[in-house]
């Protein structure tokens, strides 16, 4: 269920061009990323977030998880552990 999502810019004809499209779409690696971040949310975080709300415990074996699945350092450097993604 890829989105195929397109912003249609109209330049002015000086700068050469009519129109363009900007594609927004997601390539393979970020859908992936999309669906393993919902499937997450929906299974370890969604049960148990109003208990963590209620009682203000931090959700350490989520967090946990959430690094052995590679959802943690997304951005950061590889220099500091991350993952350099380009979201």
């Amino acid at each position: 269920m890829a989105a195929q999502n397109k912003l249609e810019l109209h330049l002015p004809s000086r700068l050469g061009a009519e129109k363009s499209a900007m594609d927004f779409a997601f390539s393979p690696e970020h859908e992936e990323l999309v669906r393993t971040l919902r499937q997450f949310a929906r299974k370890e975080l969604a049960p148990r977030s109003r208990e963590w709300d209620r009682t203000g415990e931090f959700p350490w074996d989520a967090w946990k998880r959430m690094g052995e699945l590679g959802l943690l350092g997304l951005r950061a450097p590889a220099a500091y552990g991350g993952q350099e993604a380009d979201l």
